[in-house]
């Protein structure tokens, strides 16, 4: 039975209290309560439940075993999503500033795919209140030219220089480059990114605005690797490849520089003969550096709201990298063998040497490393 909007209001008075006096389980079991009932009864409601159940849950944790750290991480989600939510009913109703509030609070919370739909969303914002006169932000691509066109609606009043004080830029130079600063955040969380409208196409735009080519075309770039690694599957005979290359390319992207574009992605099996281990993963190269990242098998069981996975098992500046030698075996399996110098002491440890199988495949690296 759902309870009446004055009796949940009374509930969440009662567990502030109960917080305020240090009683919590019971401050636990009427947020709780107000959870299961708050949303109905308005977000600010929902909000303050959600962030007391995560604020109890972490002062049990801290003096008794009864919160485990996955209740936590569930409470800390909980918690964004509500912030989320309230954010975007502010920005629909052109109420920027408490918009902003929110946003820049789930950014804070460092909710992996929260955070960064957070930190997408208030770029977003922020370009609209620069006054933006496109009609479509995001043209066709040779990548996407069968999606649907996406219009996107405004609500932020007349004047963009008031709209623009009210979130805090002096100008719209400012305010530009903090939407470009927010893109890249939102790009260190890894979420669904490299389609039409996602956080890549808006920062291309972005920069062209702001007058940065190198780095508007390392953004567009993005869109092709779901396409690339696709490639790099196929080549290996791999099952569901479009999901394991929409999956994984966010993870890519999250680990590139603001102007680094793939230039060779190939699936291959790295070998650290200090280690004695293999690893599953692509060898990438790119303007900048030679990479290897590991795969990651079963992204459904993934937490999207968890903190971000760690993949990159190799990165190193094209520059270091001292020689390369290209062989295959009778089979016509192919291998590279990379050599480099030591990572310096306390450093990510590449030991000089790695070797990456990669099937049957021709010599890619042929003009991009010395013999």
């Amino acid at each position: 039975m759902r309870l009446r909007h004055s009796l949940v209001n009374a509930v969440l008075a009662r567990a502030v209290q109960q917080e305020d006096q240090g009683d919590y389980r019971r401050a636990l079991r009427n947020y709780r309560r107000v959870v299961e009932h708050g949303r109905g009864n308005g977000l600010d409601v929902y909000v303050a439940a959600t962030g007391g159940v995560y604020r109890v849950l972490r002062e049990l944790h801290r003096h008794t075993p009864a919160a485990t750290e996955a209740d936590l991480d569930a409470a800390r989600a909980a918690a964004a999503r509500s912030l989320l939510l309230r954010a975007r009913a502010a920005r629909a109703q052109g109420r920027l500033a408490e918009a902003q509030r929110d946003f820049r609070a789930v950014i804070d919370a460092h909710v992996g795919q929260l955070s960064g739909e957070a930190a997408h969303e208030f770029a977003e914002m922020i370009d609209d209140a620069r006054g933006n006169p496109r009609e479509d932000r995001f043209p066709t691509t040779p990548y996407d030219r069968d999606q649907p066109r996406r219009i996107v609606t405004r609500n932020v009043g007349p004047d963009f220089r008031e709209n623009l004080r009210v979130l805090g830029y002096a100008t719209e130079s400012d305010a530009l480059a903090a939407a470009i600063e927010l893109c890249r955040t939102a790009l260190r969380h890894p979420k669904g990114f490299v389609e039409r409208g996602g956080v890549s196409a808006l920062l291309a735009q972005l920069l062209d605005d702001y007058g940065d080519p190198a780095g508007a075309a390392a953004a567009r770039a993005h869109q092709e690797l779901p396409m690339k690694l696709d490639t790099a599957l196929q080549d290996v005979g791999h099952n569901y490849t479009y999901n394991r290359s929409q999956q994984f390319a966010p993870y890519l992207v999250a680990r590139l520089g603001p102007t680094e574009i793939v230039e060779h992605l190939q699936a291959s099996t790295l070998e650290l003969p200090q280690s004695g281990g293999h690893r599953s993963g692509y060898l990438i190269l790119t303007g900048e550096r030679l990479l290897f990242l590991e795969d990651f098998f079963y992204p459904h069981l993934k937490d999207p709201d968890g903190p971000t996975p760690e993949y990159e098992v190799l990165a190193v500046d094209r520059a270091s990298v001292t020689g390369s030698t290209f062989s295959q075996n009778e089979y016509g399996i192919s291998r590279w063998h990379f050599r480099f110098p030591r990572a310096a002491e306390g450093e990510a440890a590449h030991l000089g040497e790695v070797h990456v199988g990669v099937g049957r495949h021709p010599d890619p690296w042929r003009a991009a490393f010395p013999r």
